[in-house]
């Protein structure tokens, strides 16, 4: 449904007892340069190494606006990859602890929400930057199977999305849209052995990783490998490190440390019983060194289990000892 700015604004501002209402249709905009933005910028799973969840979440974001009492966003998406599950204004929003009207949310046309607030009469305009509203869309099985894609965008710029300040008038600002991809990527996997481990280390890129070229260190607890490419390439980075091998104290996400080149970097890290796995991209301004640190690492396992072995032979070498002298 096409829900053009006079009638809902009618709603709006005759609720708020406003006068003049014909004349907005044609009102200067106020000068301004806030940013009306759909955060995240991007959603962006690689089907063969990372799964979307069931629903995405994004907030409505305004920047440096300056006196709003009225907004109304339009926002549309591709229905085949996405349908609308909610969208509704947080306790944190721009208008927090003041009664505000709503009126939406407004999903007739199944590819597009329409929704819109104002301070109750009374009310303080806001000057300043927050969040207006959160919208919730569900993945749908299709786009699941890659490549899919949707923008998630303001609709009817200019007709649906609008702000009003504390005299009614138009506040410009710029619209910064979302995307949402499912795509899958190309590169070579590659396998490391890993002494004393029945599984090897699992790497996948689109630089260049050799084979069996981890090198553990058991005092930093670390497993590194070269990626190599061009310069300036952005090349994408994939491991999965068993649990045998390399571990965090109780499965702690927050104490794994990745690094390339001595840099920290923040890759996405999943975990399951048994493997712990990251990906994340990488421009490559010279060879890349990737170090990734956990707590415990194999050969220092090992090590413990040598020393078991040599207590419990000690232990049985004292007992027969006794046995010999009675």
């Amino acid at each position: 449904m096409k829900m053009e700015k006079q009638p809902i604004l009618l709603l709006i501002l005759a609720t708020l007892s406003l006068m003049l209402i014909a004349p907005f249709a044609g009102t200067a905009h106020a000068q301004s340069t806030a940013v009306l933005a759909i955060s995240p910028s991007s959603y962006a799973y690689y089907a063969n190494y990372t799964t979307p969840p069931t629903t995405l979440m994004f907030n409505i974001t305004l920047t440096d606006v300056t006196n709003i009492t009225a907004w109304q966003v339009g926002i549309q998406w591709d229905p085949t990859i996405l349908t609308f599950n909610d969208m509704s204004v947080p306790t944190n929003n721009i208008f927090a602890g003041q009664s505000i009207l709503t009126a939406g949310p407004d999903n007739t046309n199944p590819a597009i929400v329409v929704f819109s607030a104002a301070l109750a009469p009374g009310g303080a305009p806001f000057t300043g930057s927050g969040i207006v509203a959160q919208l919730e869309l569900n993945v749908t099985q299709a786009a699941l199977v890659p490549p899919a894609s949707s923008t998630i965008e303001f609709e009817g710029i200019g007709i649906d999305t609008f702000l009003l300040d504390k005299d009614g008038a138009d506040i410009s600002s710029t619209k910064t849209d979302s995307l949402y991809t499912n795509v899958y990527l190309t590169g070579d996997i590659v396998t490391h052995a890993i002494a004393g481990s029945s599984r090897p280390v699992t790497t996948a890129s689109n630089g260049t990783i050799l084979p069996n070229s981890t090198v553990i260190d058991t005092v930093g607890k670390t497993i590194s490998f070269n990626v190599t490419g061009n310069m300036g390439d952005i090349v994408w980075l994939y491991t999965d490190l068993p649990k045998l091998v390399i571990n965090v104290t109780n499965g702690d996400i927050t104490r794994w440390n990745v690094t390339v080149n001595g840099a920290n970097v923040f890759p996405d890290i999943t975990q399951n019983a048994t493997d712990t796995s990251t990906f994340g991209f990488i421009t490559l301004t010279e060879n890349a060194t990737v170090e990734v640190e956990g707590d415990n690492i194999i050969p220092e396992l090992s090590s413990m289990l040598i020393i078991l072995i040599i207590a419990s032979s000690a232990t049985v070498a004292i007992a027969k000892s006794k046995s010999r002298r009675k």
